[in-house]
């Protein structure tokens, strides 16, 4: 998978320029403050509730268990796939955080996925921003659906250009599609 690194500034100008309105979107995130747009979810939740009572410390464990879920991922990414055409920035919700969190770097799924990324930029791992892709969502799905669960790390949001709409991962093995309102 072809992904370009781009910095965390570039990354919040881009989040100004997409048609879904990402700063409104954590304005109503944020119980606190008031926004005048209201957002719908339909979340795909992929583990249930006897998944969530097993315990799965390391990072390889918990690989094994939710890469069984690809295929159903696939299959809400097809059903997705004509709202996410073009050009898809991925990045963590809220801050800018490294990539790769410094402790899992030598781990058997960081490893997994970075042979098959090819990055212009191969010191992005340890750097806040985001990315940028024109691969499929499929595949996108197939390589960072997993990423916050596995590394119990920051969840993800997909934008792109033309859809008024958010893709979020969280870390239960979920996808989040977001909209705003009417």
């Amino acid at each position: 998978m072809k992904l370009r690194f781009i910095n965390e500034k570039d990354l919040i100008a881009i989040t100004k320029t997409v048609k879904f309105d990402y700063m409104s979107y954590l304005l109503w995130l944020n119980e606190e403050k008031v926004c005048s747009t209201a957002y719908r979810i339909k979340t795909y939740l992929f583990s249930n509730e006897q998944d969530k009572r097993q315990s799965f410390s390391g990072i390889e464990e918990r690989f094994n268990y939710a890469k069984k879920y690809i295929a159903k991922v696939n299959m809400i990414a097809n059903s997705l796939r004509d709202m996410f055409i073009g050009e898809k920035i991925i990045f963590h919700e809220y801050k800018h955080f490294q990539w790769i969190p410094d402790e899992d770097f030598e781990s058997f799924y960081v490893r997994n996925i970075l042979k098959y990324l090819e990055v212009d930029d191969p010191s992005w791992f340890s750097k806040s921003g985001g990315l940028i892709t024109k691969e499929s969502l499929n595949s996108v799905l197939q390589y960072f659906f997993c990423y916050p669960y596995v590394l119990r790390y920051r969840e993800l949001n997909i934008l792109n250009y033309s859809t008024n709409a958010l893709l979020k991962i969280n870390h239960h093995l979920a996808l989040e599609y977001i909209i705003p309102e009417s």
